[in-house]
């Protein structure tokens, strides 16, 4: 398949049998347990007969665009691990624009060669993109990465509900969105996502859901799993109470307003400056605070949020989040973390920690391993910790299956 997009699937809906797949490539893409909710969300609920829009199974996003040929109801749907909202929306315009009268089949073969021809160059981050009308060049840089195509004010609302979206986006106590459209659903979640630039979104998400979609079912049961929502359903509206903050999309037409988004992003870029410079601080007195993901204290905390509007409590559950997370883990392998780590004595830093601490230190001082490439000295360093590590391991009293891997050479 090609780099930038793992499955292409031709879709069809009928009154008599409903959506069904008609063919997809590669034929043995894996769609996991969450097939059905991807044929179901391949079409609107409010059975939109032209429509582009995104929607999430497991890890993939899926972007789709239903049309009519011969009075039936097709879509065709580009699943990809890749975010580029806009570039795939783009092309699905352009694609609707070029392609009128050929049948679904050529479509689908179509979309295939196009996204096919996608070239992108690691030495100067540029993606070579190929539309049916034209070809361009574009950077692969916050624009895409953060989803800035997307005004939040014009496809959400103004700044006083783009605090709630804000604060429930960051501290992960959910946002419903409910719109008229999957297309204008989708649009403005990722809108709300780009308020939170420069940290990526990395909790679990459905960008649309909708009636026969099994999540839908469960999130009207009440779960909480998911921290983004958008659908059409005005029964999600009426019956989920695990969201904090809910939204009513706008239908008339609002003037973007990009300066809004300033201000959030200045707020989260802010927030992660003063995290780090903490988490740096407590790189000199324990060089394993990043690796084994020591909270910050309370303390620290209230330093953190000074004259920011966002409370310990709020801090407190955005440390706990799968965004907070991933964004720590992203920073790891740092100059800070470096110097720390080689300015310890290994035997000193370990010899006081727990089994159970040794054995998430083992495992994660090998994958760290491979984010160190090229640096030998601090390759030798990490090896000398994993081997007194081990040696620790060996004498304690652990389960069976726990078995010591040979450092890596």
């Amino acid at each position: 398949m090609g780099t930038f997009y793992n499955a292409c699937c031709l879709l069809k809906y009928t009154r008599d049998n409903g959506p069904d797949v008609v063919m997809y490539k590669p034929d043995d893409f894996d769609f996991g347990k969450q097939k059905k909710s991807f044929i179901t969300c391949a079409f609107p609920e409010t059975q939109e007969t032209d429509s582009i829009f995104a929607y999430t199974i497991n890890k993939h996003l899926c972007f789709a665009w239903t049309f009519l040929r011969e009075d039936q109801l097709y879509s065709i749907v580009v699943v990809t691990h890749h975010c580029f909202a806009s570039l795939f929306i783009n092309f699905f315009k352009s694609m609707k624009q070029s392609f009128t009268i050929d049948t679904p089949e050529e479509m689908f073969e179509y979309t295939m060669i196009f996204l096919g021809q996608w070239k992108y160059d690691p030495q100067t981050a540029r993606l070579s993109v190929v539309y049916p009308q034209k070809n361009f060049s574009t950077l692969l840089d916050s624009n895409h990465a953060f989803h800035l195509h997307f005004d939040p004010v014009s496809l959400i609302g103004p700044k006083e509900v783009l605090e709630d979206v804000w604060n429930s986006i960051v501290t992960g106590r959910g946002v419903l969105f409910v719109g008229d459209t999957a297309e204008q659903v989708s649009a403005a979640i990722f809108a709300a996502l780009s308020l939170i630039a420069p940290v990526k979104y990395a909790d679990p998400i459905l960008i649309y859901t909708r009636f026969g979609d099994q999540r839908f079912a469960d999130i009207i049961n009440g779960s909480k799993k998911w921290k983004v929502v958008g659908t059409t359903n005005i029964l999600a509206e009426m019956r989920c109470k695990q969201f904090h903050t809910v939204v009513h999309l706008p239908n008339q037409n609002v003037a973007p307003a990009p300066e809004v988004r300033e201000i959030f992003q200045r707020r989260m870029n802010k927030i992660i400056k003063r995290v780090e410079s903490k988490l740096n601080k407590n790189l000199e007195t324990d060089p394993y605070s990043d690796i084994l993901e020591t909270p910050l204290t309370y303390p620290q905390i209230l330093e953190i949020i000074n004259r920011i509007k966002f409370s310990s409590a709020d801090f407190q559950l955005f440390q706990r989040s799968q965004t907070y997370i991933e964004w720590r883990r992203s920073i790891l392998v740092r100059p800070y973390f470096r110097d720390s780590l080689l300015s310890f004595s290994p035997d000193i830093v370990i010899e006081n920690r727990p089994d159970d601490e040794l054995l998430k230190l083992r495992d994660a001082l090998e994958k760290l391993l491979d984010k160190v490439q090229g640096d030998d000295h601090l390759i030798a360093v990490i090896n000398q910790h994993i081997s007194i590590v081990d040696k620790r391991l060996l004498s304690a009293d652990l389960p069976t299956d726990l078995k010591i891997k040979k450092p890596k050479i």
